[in-house]
């Protein structure tokens, strides 16, 4: 089975202690400060701009739609500048 794109896709995020945790596809968490940057990459198929986040060892999760919005909504400018 061949990965498209990443092989995780976050599909939720809470706020915990001034930061956040979001949540895999595959129930993994990951903890995101503040200071942690998304790695915004363009996407031909999309034809736009998709951010991801370093989950483990080199391996990345796009953020899904809603998450995304979510995300954008309360906190872009701090978080996507």
């Amino acid at each position: 089975m061949a990965v498209e794109d990443v092989p995780f896709l976050i599909v939720d995020m809470s706020e915990k202690d001034g930061g956040f945790t979001f949540t895999t596809n595959i129930g993994e968490t990951v903890d995101f400060v503040p200071d942690d940057r998304f790695e915004m990459r363009f996407q031909s198929r999309e034809n736009m701009e998709l951010p991801y986040l370093h989950i483990r060892d080199g391996l990345y999760a796009r953020l899904s739609r809603s998450v995304f919005f979510e995300i954008v909504d309360k906190y872009g400018d701090k978080l996507f500048s």
